[in-house]
């Protein structure tokens, strides 16, 4: 029989997050794991998946990471992400390959808003930083940027001056590699004018 404390443990060893595919290859069958879930230990927040919530609750970024690992976080959840901007995104926002299936991105949690890009813009700027104890693939501050001045017209008008007046104070911001995403994504002059211009 499994115990609360093996269980846990398991679960850990996937950052909380595992499939049925995995559980069964971990010998816990349907009854066990229907009993860890009534009881309030493990939750199914989508179909096929399990998460581990008898600790600190769910973990949302862990669950994102493992449902989508093919998603780079973009545009207003990478300003969260990267610290310039306070205001919480409703949905984590990421960029996939244009030919990833468009209904995974469906179902209610974690509320995902997909961008879908093709192979090149996908990897451009693409790194990885530390996030609320996770490694989380993310674009650069400075790809970020550039996404934001491509979106403005889309985008709240006080996180996107908020975003650029951040991004222009920052110490570790680098104006060039920003200028040669900027002229990769078509958006050179653009970003000129409103880095140049935002007080």
């Amino acid at each position: 029989m499994h115990s609360e404390e093996s269980i846990a443990t398991l679960f850990h060893r996937h950052n909380g997050v595992m499939t049925r595919s995995e559980l069964a290859r971990a010998g816990l069958h349907s009854r066990t794991l229907q009993r860890f879930i009534t009881s309030g230990w493990i939750a199914r927040p989508r179909s096929g998946f399990y998460e581990w919530i008898a600790d600190d609750g769910p973990d949302e970024i862990a669950l994102l990471l493992r449902i989508f690992p093919e998603g780079i976080v973009c545009l207003h959840s990478a300003l969260f992400v990267h610290g310039y901007t306070d205001r919480v995104p409703n949905a984590w926002h990421l960029a996939v390959p244009l030919n990833a299936t468009r209904s995974k991105f469906c179902q209610a949690y974690p509320p995902v808003k997909p961008h879908f890009r093709t192979p090149h813009s996908l990897t451009l700027g693409s790194t990885h930083v530390e996030f609320s104890g996770h490694r989380v693939p993310v674009y650069d501050k400075e790809r970020t940027i550039c996404d934001c001045i491509a979106h403005r017209n889309r985008m709240d008008r006080e996180i996107f001056i908020k975003a650029i007046r951040a991004f222009r104070s920052d110490p570790k911001r680098n104006i060039a590699r920003l200028m040669h995403y900027a002229h990769l994504l078509r958006v050179k002059r653009t970003a000129s004018d409103i880095i140049e211009l935002c007080p």
